[in-house]
C-alpha cells in the first residue's frame, strides 16, 4: 500500500527529533512531532547504541507509522564529509565519471570505505562556465551502525541524509527571500553545522563549537558536574544570576562569533555580489539566554530564531503554540520531509546502494514471476506452430533483422572509437583537469611555505582565495598600494581615528544610560541588566554600521583611483601632489600562473611597515613567486583572553585579570606564483 505520509527523524548526539508531514495541495503540512531525549548525550562515552534504540522504542511506542515512509538525518561530525568542486564545461554525460575521479582526490579514504553522493547545483550557468558539483560522503561503518539500530527497531529507511543538507532544504523552502543569501546556524552538542542558502547555490561549514562548550564553560566557573551545569545552561533565563552565567560563555560565543564572520567573509569572497540579509538559528543552543542579542551585536544583518514557518502549515491536531516555541530544534526533521515530500533542493542519498538495489528487487519480484510465467507459456506457444511452419512464422526473418542491428552497433562503436577529435578532446579535459588540480596544490603548498614564521607574534591566516589565469588576466587584478609622502597609504585606514571614536562615544553614552536607571528605583535588577544589554547591543550595532561604512568609501576611493588611472592620471586623484607615486609591475610569462589574495593577521606592534616586510620575504622565499604586495591594512585594538584567545571589541567587566589590550593587524597580500622553469621575463616599471 503507497505511504500516505512520511516520518523524518534526526537522530542528533543528545536527542531523537522527529515530525511527520504530508501534502496539503502544494503546501508540507505537518501531522505530528516528537522529541525524545537519551538517557544520556552520545558524546558522552557511554552505550550509545542502547541509547538510541532506546529512543527508537519509546518513539515506536507513542506514534503512529502506519502507511508512513522514513527518512533520517544524521548528526555525522567528523565521519561525514561535504566539499563543492569545480568541473570543466564538458557533456552531461561525462560529468559522473569525472566526479568519480574528483571524489577519489577529494575523499580522504578509500571510496570503498565510504558511502558518497553527488548533486550538480543546477542555476543559470554562462557559457563555458565550470559547473559546481556537491560531493557528499560518510564512512561506511558509521553509516551501517545507524541503520543497525533503526533494522533492530522494525524501521525500513528510505533515504539517509546529513543534517546539513536537511538544515538547507528547510530554510530554502519555508523561508524563501527575494534578494540575498540566508545564513543559518544549527548549534548541536558538539559542533555547529553552518549552512549558506543563497537561491539554489548552497554552501556548509561544520564549525568546531557546540553546546557542550557552553556547558563546559559553566561547569568550570562554578566548580558543577557536567549534568548539573547543563542543567543551569536551560534554566539561565529563569536564574537571577542570568547576566552572571552569559559572561561565562564569552569567550566561546566569541569563538561562535568569529567563525561565523570568518566563513560569511569567505563566501562574499567567492560569490562577490552576495549579500546576507538575515541569519537563522536552529538548534536548542541557539535558544539560550543572550545568544541570539549577542550574535546580532557582532553581524551588519538581522538574527532570528526558527519559530514562523512561511511554506509549512501545522494542522489543528498539533499544538501549534508549542511547536512554534519547540521549532528551532526540529530544523533538519523537517528538511527531511520536505525532500521526501519532493520539494528538496539537496536530493542527495546516502543509503548503501546494495540495500536499494535489494529492496527494488523485493518489490518487483511479483511482477518478475508472472512475466516470466507468461513469457514462457508465449514460447511454447509460438515454438510448437514455428517448428511446424518455421518460415511461416519468421523466425528466419527474425534472424536478419537481430544481425543487421548488431552491425549497426558495432559500427556505431568503431565510428565513436575513431573518432580522434572527440576522444582527443575527452582526454585534454581530463588530463587538464588533473593537471590544473596537480598545480593548484602546488603553488598552495609554496604559499604556506613562502609565509615567514614568527614565534613572538604568529602570522594568522584568516582566507586565502586562489585564482588561476594568464599574464593579461592575473594583471588586470593586481591591486597596487598608494604612498604619500607621510608613508601611510589612503588603503592603510586605521580603524580607532573614525569608527572606534563613534563606538566608544556611543559607548559611553549607553554607559551613562545605565547609571541613570540605576539610580532611578522605578526599574528591577533584571530590568536594568535587560535595558544594559539593549545598549551594549545597540552600540555593538553603530559599530558595525560605521565599520560598513568606512569600508564602503574606502572602495569607492580605490575604485576612483583606479578610474583615474586607466583616464590618464587626471582628476582629484592625481592632484594628491607630487610627492604621489604609483609603482606598478607588469609580469609576462606563458601559460597560467595563480594569484592568491589572502587575509592575514598579526599582533607585531610594527603594524603595516611589517606587512611590508613580510611581502619582501614571501617574494624572495621559493622558487616562482613573480609579485607580492598588501593594498590593505586596518589597525584595530582587542582585549584578548589569556588562555583561549577570545577577542572582545570592548574592556569585559570583572575580567580584568584574565584580558590583556593588544593591537592586531589585518592586511590582504596579493602574492602571484607560477611553477619554477616556465618564466619568461619579470618586467618593472614606474610612473609617476
Amino acid at each position: 500500500m503507497a505511504a500516505t505520509a512520511v516520518w523524518g527523524l534526526d537522530i542528533g548526539q543528545c536527542a531523537l527529533k522527529a515530525v511527520k508531514a504530508t501534502l496539503s495541495g502544494n503546501l508540507v503540512e505537518v501531522l505530528a512531532f516528537d522529541h525524545i531525549k537519551y538517557r544520556e548525550p552520545l558524546s558522552a562515552g557511554g552505550d550509545s547504541t542502547t541509547a538510541v534504540r532506546e529512543a527508537l522504542q519509546t518513539f515506536l511506542s507513542r506514534n503512529d507509522i502506519e502507511n508512513c515512509d522514513f527518512s533520517v538525518a544524521i548528526a555525522a561530525g567528523r565521519s561525514a564529509l561535504i566539499r563543492f568542486i569545480k568541473l570543466p564545461p564538458v557533456d552531461r554525460k561525462k560529468v559522473p565519471d569525472i566526479v568519480r575521479y574528483e571524489a577519489t582526490q577529494q575523499i580522504p579514504f578509500p571510496l570503498e570505505d565510504v558511502i558518497w553522493d553527488y548533486q550538480v547545483i543546477e542555476r543559470q550557468y554562462a557559457p563555458g562556465e565550470e559547473l559546481e558539483v556537491g560531493l557528499f560522503a560518510m564512512r561506511r561503518e558509521a553509516i551501517f551502525t545507524f541503520l543497525s539500530n533503526l533494522m533492530a527497531a522494525g524501521i525500513e529507511v528510505g533515504t539517509m541524509q546529513l543534517a546539513a543538507a536537511g538544515i538547507y532544504n528547510c530554510v530554502r523552502y519555508d523561508q524563501p527571500v527575494e534578494e540575498g543569501a540566508i545564513m543559518a546556524v544549527d548549534i548541536g552538542a558538539e559542533n555547529t553545522n553552518l549552512v549558506v542558502v543563497d537561491g539554489n547555490d548552497v554552501w556548509t561549514r561544520s564549525l568546531p563549537i557546540g553546546g557542550n562548550d557552553f556547558t563546559r564553560a559553566i561547569a568550570t566557573k562554578y566548580g558543577l558536574e557536567f549534568e548539573q551545569a547543563e542543567t543551569l545552561k536551560h534554566s539561565m533565563h529563569r536564574s537571577k544570576k542570568a547576566q552572571e552565567i552569559f559572561d561565562a560563555l564569552r569567550p566561546s560565543l566569541r569563538s561562535l562569533l568569529d567563525e561565523v564572520q570568518r566563513s560569511a567573509g569567505y563566501y562574499r569572497s567567492l560569490h562577490k555580489s552576495t549579500k546576507f540579509v538575515k541569519l537563522i538559528g536552529f538548534g536548542n543552543g541557539f535558544k539560550m539566554y543572550g545568544v541570539k542579542r549577542f550574535l546580532e551585536a557582532g553581524l551588519a544583518y538581522p538574527v532570528e530564531e526558527y519559530s514562523q514557518t512561511n511554506n509549512i502549515i501545522v494542522a489543528n491536531a498539533v499544538n501549534a503554540q508549542f511547536f512554534e516555541k519547540s521549532a528551532p530544534a526540529f530544523g533538519a526533521a523537517m528538511g527531511l520531509v520536505v525532500q521526501a515530500l519532493g520539494f528538496g533542493g539537496l536530493n542527495i542519498n546516502l543509503m548503501p546502494p546494495q540495500i536499494l538495489r535489494e529492496r527494488m528487487l523485493r518489490s518487483k519480484r511479483p511482477m518478475l514471476i508472472a512475466a516470466a510465467a507468461m513469457l514462457a507459456g508465449a514460447f511454447v506457444f509460438y515454438a510448437a506452430f514455428a517448428f511446424m511452419e518455421p518460415t511461416a512464422y519468421g523466425i528466419n526473418s527474425d534472424l536478419r533483422v537481430q544481425q543487421v542491428k548488431k552491425v549497426a552497433q558495432a559500427r556505431d562503436r568503431y565510428d565513436d572509437l575513431t573518432n580522434v577529435e572527440k576522444v582527443e578532446n575527452e582526454l585534454q579535459a581530463l588530463v587538464g583537469l588533473k593537471a590544473s588540480r596537480a598545480d593548484a596544490l602546488d603553488a598552495f603548498d609554496a604559499l604556506i611555505k613562502s609565509l615567514p614564521q614568527d614565534e613572538e607574534y604568529p602570522i594568522y591566516i584568516n582566507t586565502i582565495r586562489m585564482e588561476q589565469g594568464g599574464a593579461k588576466t592575473l594583471n588586470s587584478m593586481l591591486r597596487t598600494p598608494w604612498k604619500g609622502s607621510s608613508g601611510t597609504s589612503p588603503m592603510d585606514v586605521v580603524a580607532d581615528t573614525v569608527a572606534r571614536a563613534n563606538y566608544i562615544k556611543a559607548a559611553k553614552e549607553a554607559m551613562s544610560r545605565r547609571r541613570t536607571s540605576r539610580t532611578s528605583g522605578r526599574l528591577s535588577r533584571r530590568d536594568r541588566e535587560q535595558l544594559a544589554l539593549e545598549h551594549e547591543a545597540e552600540a555593538m550595532a553603530r559599530y558595525e554600521r560605521q565599520e560598513a561604512e568606512l569600508f564602503a568609501r574606502r572602495e569607492a576611493r580605490q575604485r576612483e583611483i583606479e578610474a583615474q588611472r586607466r583616464s590618464g592620471g587626471s582628476g582629484a586623484a592625481a592632484d594628491r601632489g607630487a610627492d604621489v607615486k604609483r609603482k606598478k609591475k607588469g609580469l609576462t610569462f606563458t601559460g597560467a600562473a595563480f594569484l592568491a589574495e589572502i587575509t592575514i593577521e598579526t599582533a607585531n606592534p610594527k603594524g603595516p611597515a611589517y606587512i611590508k616586510t613580510i611581502c619582501k620575504k614571501m617574494e624572495k622565499a621559493v622558487p616562482g613567486v613573480l609579485y607580492c604586495n598588501y593594498y590593505f591594512a586596518v589597525k584595530e585594538t582587542y582585549w584578548e583572553h589569556v588562555k583561549t584567545h577570545a577577542r572582545e571589541m570592548t574592556e569585559p567587566r570583572g575580567s580584568n585579570l584574565e584580558y590583556e589590550e593588544k593591537q592586531y593587524t589585518t592586511a590582504v597580500i596579493q602574492w602571484l606564483y607560477k611553477q619554477p622553469g616556465s618564466v619568461i621575463q619579470v618586467a618593472e616599471e614606474s610612473a609617476s
